[in-house]
């Protein structure tokens, strides 16, 4: 499962080519390490709000649990099924966008990090990740692994 990714093309570009929508120029920050546990833009329609790119927190907790798993992944297997991710995924879902991301592979010297990101000539220049949020003091965001 990924658990860092890259995201250096320009957001206010991309929002306008894939998804005619103005974004502020300061979204276009690169970050060549997102880590869980900070924040990123993701394109989400609001319950009572238009479809734009905002800030989201990389972490899932659903609205009833208090106290709980904050995972950074749901599969696309179990994710409509799981009482966890359910309701947001039949209510609540965005496209997270990324350049790339990182799997790790086991080597004798320990961990070593694998970038992974489109090939050359792919028809489109960025990833489009499937993602469910939740609204609860802050969003909590949840990329769709496969």
């Amino acid at each position: 499962m990924c658990g860092r990714m890259t995201r250096y093309s320009a957001t206010s570009e991309l929002a306008m080519r894939y998804f005619q929508v103005p974004v502020d120029e300061g979204f276009d920050v690169p970050r060549y390490n997102v880590a869980p546990g900070t924040h990123l833009e993701a394109f989400r329609a609001g319950e009572d709000a238009p479809a734009a790119f905002q800030p989201m927190f990389w972490g899932f907790r659903p609205m009833r649990v208090e106290d709980g798993p904050r995972p950074i992944n749901a599969r696309a297997e179990t994710v409509a099924t799981s009482r966890y991710f359910r309701s947001a995924f039949a209510h609540r879902r965005c496209i997270v966008l990324a350049d790339g991301w990182y799997e790790w592979r086991k080597t004798e010297q320990g961990k070593q990090p694998h970038y992974i990101t489109l090939t050359e000539g792919a028809p489109q220049d960025i990833l489009m990740m499937a993602g469910i949020w939740e609204n609860k003091r802050r969003r909590r965001l949840l990329r769709d692994h496969h």
